[in-house]
């Protein structure tokens, strides 16, 4: 006699990290949902696809929030939305765009990005900067949306996001990243994603 065990896991899935958040952000609250859950059947398994949202309405949220420290003073905090974000820290991910095609980098994500110096639009790419050094050897602080405009001719579509920070402290867009293949997904599943399995 044979015994036989399965085990099942479920996994990101590769996409760019701006519709990974997108989809978690819809999926967390039914109010905040933009997108229509759709069932796709495949021969070899069912998959759940879920039709985009509203990046605007996403972005509007991820705003910090202000409110008032014991001395009166205005701070700002991170929103509801920021914080399933968390859910990103050590995922693993490769940038592609025009130039970076075929590169196979692998990055990590330390943090989303977020600081007071940042204001009410928080730290999005026209709002982080860098020093980036010209080709005549000087430094030039430039902001993440410029350095993708001047550099590779790249408008970003999403530039409202919040810019993703990682492990070797070099800044990247959302829509830039790819979610690396094959990374198990470590969260509990909610009953609705479980019943899909």
């Amino acid at each position: 006699m044979i015994n036989v065990d399965t085990a099942n896991t479920a996994f990101w899935q590769t996409r760019t990290i701006a519709e990974t958040a997108l989809r978690m952000y819809n999926a967390h609250k039914s109010e905040w949902s933009s997108g229509i859950i759709i069932f796709t059947i495949c021969p070899m398994a069912r998959v759940l696809t879920c039709v985009p949202g509203d990046y605007s309405r996403f972005s509007q949220d991820l705003k910090p929030r202000v409110v008032k420290d014991e001395a009166g003073r205005a701070i700002y905090v991170k929103s509801e939305a920021f914080l399933l974000l968390r859910k990103l820290h050590k995922l693993k991910f490769v940038v592609r765009h025009r130039s970076k095609m075929n590169e196979q980098k692998i990055y990590t994500v330390k943090e989303i990005m977020f600081a007071q110096e940042y204001g009410a639009e928080g730290a999005i790419s026209t709002n982080v900067t860098f020093n980036k050094k010209t080709p005549d050897g000087k430094q030039k602080e430039t902001s993440v949306y410029d350095h993708y405009k001047e550099q590779y001719n790249f408008r970003l579509q999403h530039a409202k996001l919040p810019i993703i920070e990682t492990t070797r402290g070099a800044y990247f867009p959302m829509e830039l990243c790819n979610v690396a293949d094959y990374q198990r997904y470590p969260f509990k599943l909610d009953p609705d994603q479980v019943s899909y399995i």
